[in-house]
């Protein structure tokens, strides 16, 4: 079958929309060379000074970049295939599953198939080709298109294509050279930074840590622990990140063995490196990835994310390391099985099984600058709409609601909730298509965790148009919900 791959050099590949020069009428096999310190660029006959101006920047931007061992990588992805079933039970068995579930194993074969994908197809940032653009479309639309690209038209962007066989099976093949389009009449200032922006993204999907066995057996680990496992609070993300990595390491060294076993301790990061952001990490507040995106804007940038990650490994490394028996398994039973798992649940599990209270140690780190919702976590913000009289109908969450005057049909504004330090106190205010208040209900969230919904009676005071509910804490906006009332169902239809 074959399939596209859409990489974010996509963008660096977007040229300027001014009008190109035609392009010279050359061979299509005719392409020069220049190399320097293991960097190797092609370009056109006439585009040698451009290339002669672009070269040296792309040594100094890949010179410490190791190259790529495509043939090395390939044959770990067909060492993990081989390992499947062994991997998985092993996997399982850490975590105390009698066998592992559908979705770590569905997780497994995506991710390795994906990865030997990626390896397939993404460029060598060490081999650039100087296409000018409307030379490069014109070969893509070509019957002898050997570019590896594709082009879209309407958004005036290029993606690598990739072949694969319907097994999943795939050969070593030349990798194409990052691509590097650029039209005549742009300065070269422009180009250098089209070539830097383009290795940029290669060089994130190239090195990726998302192309070792122990960062797919970490992905096997996160599924096993929120859908098997059932530790599924909003603050996990503390306890799931150094656990599926504690597994994933010694999965690691299970099939693997020593060697490749060290490489993965390595790589989690060494917190030495990150102790001067340990007052920013909050292990405890560290809000899972489903609630982290409600969150109004973000509050860490990319080495906080990755200093919370080590601190996270290094408390579960400490906490489990030197265990004997089934101490994990028996962290996930007693978690697990106190339904809805808390953020004080995790922490009451541990200490029930190892008799050692975290509470104190992880209360010793810091605070996320900016975290303006600090132990709150959010979920499932929507609208919807459903009738009263049919109390076990699932409500209908929607962005539009038809207005049905019957008396019985209600709108809908709720989220899902999890707090460190209950209650807390909110506001949600309705603003009709005026941007004038309709409505305005204070309320408090009292338990640690739940659903809060407010209901309100569909009257002949709505009109159709546009609304939105702002939600509000401690005079904080969280989020503005829009949503949409039409005239569609009114005089008693169902939504």
């Amino acid at each position: 079958m074959t399939g596209l791959i859409k990489i974010a050099s996509v963008v660096c590949l977007i040229l300027l929309a001014a009008a190109s020069l035609p392009a010279e009428d050359i061979a299509t096999d005719e392409w020069k060379k220049l190399s320097e310190s293991g960097v190797t660029l092609e370009y056109r006959p006439g585009d040698e000074e451009i290339a002669a101006q672009l070269l040296p920047e792309i040594v100094k931007k890949v010179k410490d970049v190791p190259v790529r061992d495509t043939e090395r990588l390939l044959k770990q992805l067909d060492d993990m295939t081989a390992a499947r079933a062994k991997s998985l039970q092993f996997i399982g068995d850490q975590l105390g599953l009698e066998e592992p579930g559908y979705a770590m194993a569905h997780v497994q074969d995506t991710m390795i198939n994906f990865v030997r994908q990626s390896v397939l197809v993404m460029p060598e940032v060490h081999h650039i080709k100087l296409w000018r653009k409307d030379e490069l479309i014109d070969r893509i639309k070509s019957a002898n298109n050997d570019t590896g690209m594709v082009y879209d038209a309407k958004t005036d962007t290029f993606s690598l294509s990739i072949t694969e066989t319907e097994t999943g099976s795939v050969s070593l093949k030349s990798m194409v050279p990052v691509p590097v389009a650029f039209t005549p009449d742009q300065p070269i200032e422009q180009i250098v930074e089209s070539a830097k922006s383009a290795i940029d993204a290669c060089m994130d999907s190239n090195f990726s840590e998302s192309w070792t066995p122990w960062a797919i057996y970490y992905e096997v680990a996160q599924a096993g622990l929120i859908q098997e496992c059932n530790i599924n609070s909003l603050f996990r993300r503390w306890f799931c990140e150094g656990v599926a990595r504690w597994v994933a390491e010694m999965c690691t060294k299970e099939v693997f063995g020593e060697d490749t076993y060290q490489q993965a301790r390595a790589s989690a990061g060494d917190i030495e490196k990150y102790q001067a952001l340990k007052e920013k990490v909050d292990l405890l507040g560290w809000r899972a990835p489903e609630a982290e995106t409600e969150l109004p804007r973000p509050v860490m940038d990319k080495d906080l994310a990755k200093a919370h990650s080590a601190f996270a490994v290094y408390e579960i490394r400490r906490l489990l390391d030197n265990q004997s028996g089934r101490v994990l398994q028996s962290i996930l039973t007693w978690a697990g099985n106190n339904q809805p798992v808390t953020s004080q649940g995790i922490l009451d599990a541990i200490k029930k099984v190892t008799e050692e209270d975290l509470s104190d140690r992880l209360k010793d780190y810091g605070t996320v600058p900016g975290d303006k919702f600090k132990g709150m976590a959010l979920t499932a913000i929507k609208t919807g709409t459903t009738d009263r009289t049919k109390p076990n109908v699932t409500p209908k969450w929607t962005s539009t609601i038809p207005i049905v005057l019957d008396g019985n049909h209600l709108i809908l504004f709720g989220f899902r909730y999890e707090l460190l330090n209950p209650p807390a106190k909110g506001k949600i205010i309705l603003w009709n298509p005026d941007k004038e208040i309709k409505h305005v209900e204070e309320f408090e969230l009292a338990e640690p965790v739940g659903l809060h919904v407010i209901a309100l009676d569909i009257t002949e005071e709505y009109k159709p148009g546009s609304y939105t509910f702002t939600l509000t804490f401690d005079g904080q906006v969280y989020r503005d919900v829009p949503f949409t009332l039409t005239d569609e169902g009114a005089g008693g239809q169902e939504p």
